[in-house]
């Protein structure tokens, strides 16, 4: 015999529910799709909202859709609801995504040959259901897929690329794929929203080293959602820059002017070649970059970056999420704007060059210096009739440090340096000093 059908009248007597099914026109069966939905995770809003204990209320959810309920435990369950409605719709969220999480875990437990991806799509596809009903009963709630799957930092729903993944993608890529590839990553933008961008679309901010964009998502356009984003100097500028290899380009003409499909086949064809991991396709770098994201930037500006409703779009309001973007765009670049290997072994190369540079500027004034100060005065005491050449010597090695601290000294001359120091200082030469010998320092040091 079939299973009996889940008895969800419990449900149908919820505050807010129980208006909701007085309205007319009232489509019961499509209702019934978001009761089945709770009814899954009815048992933990007990267990976590209620005013009873958990072992008072151990045995309850098993009891829910299938048994006749006592009138305490009726009163449990109204009362369990109401915490939960009460509780603030980050909360809410937080809540939903960590029984999703929960859910999903035991799942691969219990089945590890099984498909996973189907196991979080059908716990995701559960919470939206809950965060569903409740928009209908008149809760604020979020129902951002990708703010749901970054709400928590500690997710067990695991990412199928990293960063790192997309910049050897991004590595091997033709230039124009190469660039396509990066405002996807930094914008969480879809091919469609990407290849739809026009240079017109870039609007100067206040401050001249940044542009942002204000415009609909062609998936949503239909619901008026906006979003907002920035840019630097530097990006706007190598996007403009390839506009100029376009022939007779023209600033409301699309900047990329391929197909979404075209897109993907060359993403497709390098990953293959390159034996790269075949997850570095847009869907899944829209979700790393909403990861990424918030970890960085507040959730006002997650939500504007990503998507929001024009009527919260007054100018008043965009002045002031594009400056907040603006503050925490440094932040924003370091954590995912995609630079080449050859851009990142410049900075490597740059800033092991710096950190030569103040060590061996360190070294020189911790070691030679005071050597040269001490075995000065050792000298001066021994050696009278040297005193001109000592003196002379004094002065370079005094002037010299001056130059250090105010950073004039060239780097390519402090290894020279420090031998002409050292050959003089340590080899215990000073006895039988030539004028050649500091006239040679005196030339490194102010290249006279």
């Amino acid at each position: 015999m079939p299973p009996e059908p889940f008895n969800l009248s419990y449900i149908e007597k919820l505050k807010g529910i129980k208006e909701l099914l007085k309205r007319k026109n009232i489509d019961r069966a499509k209702y019934r799709r978001y009761f089945l939905n709770l009814n899954r995770i009815y048992p933990k809003i007990i267990e976590t909202f209620s005013n009873k204990s958990k072992k008072d209320v151990k045995d309850l959810g098993k009891k829910l859709g299938h048994s006749k309920l006592t009138p305490e435990e009726q009163e449990n369950i109204h009362s369990s609801w109401e915490n939960f409605l009460e509780i603030d719709p980050n909360k809410k969220a937080n809540f939903l995504m960590d029984f999703a999480i929960e859910q999903y875990e035991a799942r691969k437990k219990k089945e590890p040959n099984g498909n996973f991806r189907n196991f979080r799509n059908t716990e995701l596809r559960i919470i939206w259901g809950v965060q569903g009903l409740l928009g209908k009963i008149g809760q604020k709630y979020k129902a951002n897929h990708e703010l749901l799957e970054t709400q928590t930092s500690n997710t067990n729903l695991e990412l199928p690329i990293t960063l790192e993944d997309v910049e050897k993608l991004y590595d091997v890529l033709p230039y124009k794929y190469g660039l396509m590839l990066k405002i996807i990553t930094f914008t969480g933008l879809n091919p469609k929203d990407v290849l739809g961008l026009q240079l017109s679309n870039f609007k100067k901010t206040h401050n001249p080293n940044f542009y942002f964009i204000q415009k609909m998502r062609n998936k949503t356009a239909h619901q008026q959602v906006e979003y907002i984003l920035v840019f630097d100097e530097n990006f706007y500028q190598e996007i403009e820059n390839f506009t100029k290899t376009i022939p007779n380009y023209s600033k409301n003409d699309p900047i990329f002017d391929i197909t979404p499909s075209t897109l993907l086949s060359q993403f497709k064809f390098y990953i293959k070649k390159y034996n790269l991991n075949p997850k570095i396709l847009p869907k899944y770098i829209r979700q790393l970059c909403y990861t990424l994201l918030s970890d960085e930037i507040p959730e006002k500006l997650l939500l504007a970056w990503s998507q929001h409703k024009p009527k919260l779009m007054d100018k008043h309001y965009i002045k002031k999420t594009v400056d907040k973007m603006i503050e925490f765009y440094p932040r924003i670049a370091r954590a995912f704007l995609l630079k080449s290997s050859a851009q990142y072994a410049k900075e490597i190369r740059e800033n092991t060059n710096i950190k030569q540079i103040n060590q061996l500027k360190k070294e020189l004034q911790r070691h030679f210096i005071d050597k040269t100060n001490k075995r000065i005065e050792e000298l001066k005491a021994q050696m009278q009739e040297k005193d001109d050449q000592i003196g002379e010597l004094h002065l370079v090695i005094e002037q010299l440090n001056q130059k250090l601290n105010e950073n004039e000294v060239e780097y390519e001359n402090l290894n020279d340096i420090i031998e002409i120091v050292a050959d003089l200082l340590i080899k215990n030469v000073m006895e039988d000093a030539e004028k050649s010998s500091i006239e040679e320092l005196r030339q490194k040091v102010f290249g006279t």
